[in-house]
């Protein structure tokens, strides 16, 4: 019976952190790369396609 409540919870809280990050994290990043984006020179390549292509490297 503990393990079950216990289980519930992990999964309670697992769902509570996925619901963070899409309506909390999520939003802020966009607005970060929007503002980022408009600071940047034309031609310059904005920071989150370096990161993407420095991340796929490594997959």
């Amino acid at each position: 019976m503990r393990r079950t409540v216990a289980g519930a919870l992990l999964v309670a809280a697992a769902d509570v952190a996925v619901l963070f990050a899409v309506f909390v994290l999520i939003p802020l990043l966009i607005q970060h790369m929007a503002a980022v984006g408009a600071e940047q020179n034309p031609g310059e390549q904005p920071h989150f396609i370096v990161a993407v292509r420095a991340f796929a490297l490594f997959a």
